[in-house]
């Protein structure tokens, strides 16, 4: 960990930011981008050339807070390390079909959070009321609600849209490229498998 806190930068970073941009490459699953590059005209999502929009998305990335001040703070420890996110932005190519999906799953992402945030202003109420029954199954439905808020965030949205996975200096670490895209993008930079080595025979 350095001082600025972030297990990414290092005591180069500042030099490493002044230089060129590197091309994008593979890192595992996620594909490691400059912010502001230039991605070649591919939907990002399912490799279609034609018609196509730009997509100007900001990213951000915030680091986890630990867990003692997330036992001290609670949630203004989240808040805090919200506030400190590293943020980035780039260009993504995209076709008409993809974007009006990436588009629902905001949509379901924000009527889920609504599903979740009525029972409890309802278990609110109910304590303001001293109705512990009420406040109790208030409660329990908000648990029960977070599973579909859950659900859009950990299965749908990394099918349908591009997810930030860390951020250092001016290099934002992606993940979601369909495979079209992500050949696309690497082109000779392409991450080789590596070849398994042969056990020898019993």
């Amino acid at each position: 960990m350095t001082e600025t806190g972030s297990p990414y930068r290092t005591p180069l970073a500042p030099i490493v930011d002044a230089l060129a941009p590197l091309p994008p490459f593979a890192e595992g699953e996620l594909l490691v981008i400059s912010t502001g590059s230039e991605l070649p005209r591919v939907c990002v999502k399912c490799g279609k050339k034609r018609d196509l929009l730009f997509r100007e998305q900001a990213f951000a990335f915030a680091d986890k807070p630990s867990v003692g001040s997330r036992i001290l703070f609670g949630a203004f420890a989240h808040a805090i390390a919200a506030a400190q996110a590293r943020k980035g932005n780039l260009s993504l190519p995209i076709c008409e079909v993809c974007e009006e999906r990436w588009k629902d799953v905001r949509t379901y992402a924000a009527a889920a959070l609504v599903v979740m945030l009525c029972p409890f202003a309802i278990a609110l109420f109910g304590m303001a009321e001293d109705d512990k029954s009420l406040a109790g199954w208030a409660f329990l439905g908000m648990f029960v609600a977070m599973i579909p808020f859950g659900y859009v965030n950990r299965v749908v949205a990394p099918k349908h849209t591009i997810q930030c996975k860390g951020i250092a200096g001016r290099y934002m670490k992606l993940a979601g490229f369909g495979e079209p895209a992500r050949k696309a993008i690497l082109g000779p930079f392409e991450e080789k498998p590596k070849k398994r080595k042969k056990k020898p025979a019993a």
